[in-house]
């Protein structure tokens, strides 16, 4: 799996996104660079535990990033 497909809310807006996978070594689970419509570049990535954190600055939410995280964990099912 290379590129996820996101349609989402954030804040009040929809937005569409990007998930494609990258590698960071220095963690253990699965690493998304997330790119869409009014959102900067930003990297996401899954914790032993099984939530996502965000690396770097991000104008996102925890509650934001936990609703892309399950999109992206509901894709990785599918496979």
């Amino acid at each position: 799996m290379d590129t996820i497909r996101i349609n989402c809310i954030i804040g009040s807006t929809h937005c569409d996104i990007v998930a494609s996978e990258t590698e960071l070594p220095e963690h253990k689970g699965p690493c998304f660079e997330l790119r869409g419509d009014n959102l900067s570049t930003l990297t996401i990535c899954k914790t032993v535990e099984g939530n996502y954190i965000h690396i770097g600055q991000t104008e996102l939410t925890q509650d934001d990033i936990d609703a892309i995280g399950e999109q992206i964990d509901g894709e990785l099912s599918s496979f």
